[in-house]
Protein backbone atom coordinates (compact mmCIF):
# COMPACT_ATOMS: atom_id res chain seq x y z
CA UNK A 1 0.00 0.00 0.00
CA UNK A 2 1.44 3.38 -1.11
CA UNK A 3 0.57 6.38 0.96
CA UNK A 4 0.37 9.60 -1.05
CA UNK A 5 1.03 12.80 0.77
CA UNK A 6 1.00 16.34 -0.41
CA UNK A 7 4.81 16.31 -0.08
CA UNK A 8 5.29 13.15 -2.14
CA UNK A 9 3.02 14.38 -4.93
CA UNK A 10 4.88 17.70 -4.98
CA UNK A 11 8.26 15.92 -5.16
CA UNK A 12 7.00 13.66 -7.95
CA UNK A 13 5.87 16.67 -10.00
CA UNK A 14 9.15 18.51 -9.42
CA UNK A 15 11.12 15.46 -10.61
CA UNK A 16 8.86 15.12 -13.65
CA UNK A 17 9.35 18.78 -14.59
CA UNK A 18 13.14 18.46 -14.25
CA UNK A 19 13.11 15.45 -16.58
CA UNK A 20 11.03 17.32 -19.15
CA UNK A 21 13.33 20.35 -19.01
CA UNK A 22 16.43 18.16 -19.34
CA UNK A 23 14.90 16.35 -22.32
CA UNK A 24 13.90 19.63 -23.98
CA UNK A 25 17.38 21.15 -23.59
CA UNK A 26 18.93 18.03 -25.15
CA UNK A 27 16.56 18.22 -28.12
CA UNK A 28 16.98 21.90 -28.99
CA UNK A 29 16.30 22.22 -32.69
CA UNK A 30 18.85 23.84 -34.95
CA UNK A 31 17.75 26.92 -36.83
CA UNK A 32 16.73 26.00 -40.38
CA UNK A 33 18.45 28.73 -42.39
CA UNK A 34 16.54 27.80 -45.55
CA UNK A 35 13.24 28.35 -43.78
CA UNK A 36 14.45 31.61 -42.25
CA UNK A 37 15.57 32.79 -45.72
CA UNK A 38 12.10 32.07 -47.10
CA UNK A 39 10.53 33.91 -44.18
CA UNK A 40 12.70 36.95 -44.94
CA UNK A 41 11.70 36.95 -48.60
CA UNK A 42 8.03 36.76 -47.66
CA UNK A 43 8.26 39.60 -45.14
CA UNK A 44 10.30 41.78 -47.52
CA UNK A 45 7.79 41.02 -50.30
CA UNK A 46 10.61 40.56 -52.80
CA UNK A 47 13.27 38.06 -53.78
CA UNK A 48 16.05 39.55 -51.64
CA UNK A 49 19.37 37.75 -51.28
CA UNK A 50 19.80 36.25 -47.81
CA UNK A 51 23.23 35.40 -46.42
CA UNK A 52 24.07 33.66 -43.15
CA UNK A 53 27.61 34.69 -42.14
CA UNK A 54 29.93 35.00 -39.16
CA UNK A 55 29.05 38.65 -38.43
CA UNK A 56 28.26 40.40 -35.13
CA UNK A 57 24.75 41.48 -36.06
CA UNK A 58 22.24 41.50 -38.88
CA UNK A 59 22.22 44.10 -41.63
CA UNK A 60 20.38 44.98 -44.81
CA UNK A 61 22.06 46.50 -47.86
CA UNK A 62 19.31 48.72 -49.26
CA UNK A 63 21.10 49.23 -52.58
CA UNK A 64 22.01 45.62 -53.44
CA UNK A 65 19.00 44.14 -51.56
CA UNK A 66 21.12 41.75 -49.44
CA UNK A 67 20.08 40.63 -45.96
CA UNK A 68 22.98 39.36 -43.86
CA UNK A 69 22.13 37.35 -40.75
CA UNK A 70 24.63 36.27 -38.10
CA UNK A 71 25.24 32.69 -37.10
CA UNK A 72 25.04 32.75 -33.31
CA UNK A 73 26.58 30.14 -30.99
CA UNK A 74 23.29 29.91 -29.08
CA UNK A 75 20.49 29.88 -31.61
CA UNK A 76 17.04 31.24 -30.83
CA UNK A 77 14.09 31.33 -33.18
CA UNK A 78 12.81 34.51 -31.52
CA UNK A 79 16.12 36.30 -32.01
CA UNK A 80 16.34 35.28 -35.67
CA UNK A 81 12.71 36.18 -36.34
CA UNK A 82 13.16 39.56 -34.65
CA UNK A 83 16.30 40.28 -36.70
CA UNK A 84 14.60 39.15 -39.91
CA UNK A 85 11.55 41.33 -39.25
CA UNK A 86 13.73 44.32 -38.40
CA UNK A 87 16.03 44.03 -41.42
CA UNK A 88 13.12 43.32 -43.76
CA UNK A 89 11.52 46.50 -42.43
CA UNK A 90 14.57 48.28 -43.85
CA UNK A 91 13.87 46.52 -47.16
CA UNK A 92 10.29 47.76 -47.10
CA UNK A 93 10.63 51.32 -45.81
CA UNK A 94 14.22 52.61 -45.70
CA UNK A 95 14.94 54.76 -48.76
CA UNK A 96 18.24 53.93 -50.46
CA UNK A 97 18.81 57.48 -51.67
CA UNK A 98 18.49 58.82 -48.12
CA UNK A 99 21.43 56.73 -46.98
CA UNK A 100 23.51 57.75 -49.98
CA UNK A 101 23.23 61.42 -48.95
CA UNK A 102 24.85 60.75 -45.56
CA UNK A 103 27.24 57.95 -46.57
CA UNK A 104 30.38 59.95 -45.74
CA UNK A 105 29.37 61.02 -42.24
CA UNK A 106 29.58 57.96 -39.94
CA UNK A 107 28.48 59.83 -36.82
CA UNK A 108 25.39 61.28 -38.51
CA UNK A 109 24.60 57.88 -40.04
CA UNK A 110 24.70 56.18 -36.65
CA UNK A 111 22.25 58.74 -35.20
CA UNK A 112 19.94 58.55 -38.21
CA UNK A 113 20.10 54.73 -38.10
CA UNK A 114 18.85 54.67 -34.49
CA UNK A 115 15.92 56.91 -35.36
CA UNK A 116 15.22 54.94 -38.54
CA UNK A 117 15.27 51.70 -36.53
CA UNK A 118 12.67 53.11 -34.14
CA UNK A 119 10.47 54.14 -37.07
CA UNK A 120 10.65 50.88 -39.02
CA UNK A 121 10.25 48.64 -35.97
CA UNK A 122 6.97 50.36 -35.20
CA UNK A 123 5.85 49.88 -38.82
CA UNK A 124 6.82 46.18 -39.07
CA UNK A 125 5.09 45.39 -35.78
CA UNK A 126 1.96 47.10 -37.01
CA UNK A 127 2.07 45.26 -40.36
CA UNK A 128 2.88 41.87 -38.76
CA UNK A 129 1.58 41.87 -35.16
CA UNK A 130 2.84 38.34 -34.64
CA UNK A 131 6.44 39.58 -34.53
CA UNK A 132 5.80 41.65 -31.40
CA UNK A 133 6.34 38.55 -29.26
CA UNK A 134 9.57 37.81 -31.19
CA UNK A 135 10.78 41.34 -30.42
CA UNK A 136 10.01 40.98 -26.70
CA UNK A 137 11.58 37.53 -26.36
CA UNK A 138 14.45 38.27 -28.73
CA UNK A 139 15.50 41.39 -26.85
CA UNK A 140 15.32 39.56 -23.52
CA UNK A 141 17.50 36.72 -24.83
CA UNK A 142 20.07 39.12 -26.29
CA UNK A 143 20.06 41.21 -23.11
CA UNK A 144 20.57 38.08 -20.97
CA UNK A 145 23.61 37.27 -23.15
CA UNK A 146 24.83 40.89 -22.71
CA UNK A 147 24.76 41.41 -26.46
CA UNK A 148 24.33 45.16 -25.90
CA UNK A 149 27.18 45.39 -23.37
CA UNK A 150 25.15 47.06 -20.63
CA UNK A 151 25.21 44.47 -17.84
CA UNK A 152 27.75 46.34 -15.68
CA UNK A 153 26.62 49.83 -16.63
CA UNK A 154 24.30 52.32 -15.04
CA UNK A 155 22.12 52.88 -18.09
CA UNK A 156 20.89 56.24 -16.79
CA UNK A 157 24.37 57.69 -16.21
CA UNK A 158 26.81 55.75 -18.40
CA UNK A 159 25.04 55.92 -21.77
CA UNK A 160 24.66 58.75 -24.24
CA UNK A 161 21.12 59.91 -25.02
CA UNK A 162 21.13 58.27 -28.48
CA UNK A 163 22.17 54.93 -26.92
CA UNK A 164 19.34 55.23 -24.39
CA UNK A 165 16.86 55.92 -27.19
CA UNK A 166 18.21 52.93 -29.13
CA UNK A 167 17.91 50.51 -26.20
CA UNK A 168 14.56 51.91 -25.07
CA UNK A 169 12.99 51.15 -28.44
CA UNK A 170 14.85 47.86 -28.94
CA UNK A 171 13.44 46.75 -25.56
CA UNK A 172 9.93 47.66 -26.76
CA UNK A 173 9.90 50.59 -24.33
CA UNK A 174 10.51 48.40 -21.29
CA UNK A 175 13.83 49.79 -20.01
CA UNK A 176 13.56 52.33 -17.18
CA UNK A 177 15.05 55.66 -18.21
Amino acid sequence: KIRLTHRSIEQYLVNKIHKIIAKDTQNIKKINFGTKSQLAKLIASENITVQHNQVKTASFDTLNRILTLPIFKVESGDVYDMLIAHECAHALWTPTDGWAKIADDNELRSYVNVLEDCRIDKKIQKKYPGVVRNYLNGFDIMDDQDFFGIKDKDINNDLMLIDKINLYYKSSKRLPF
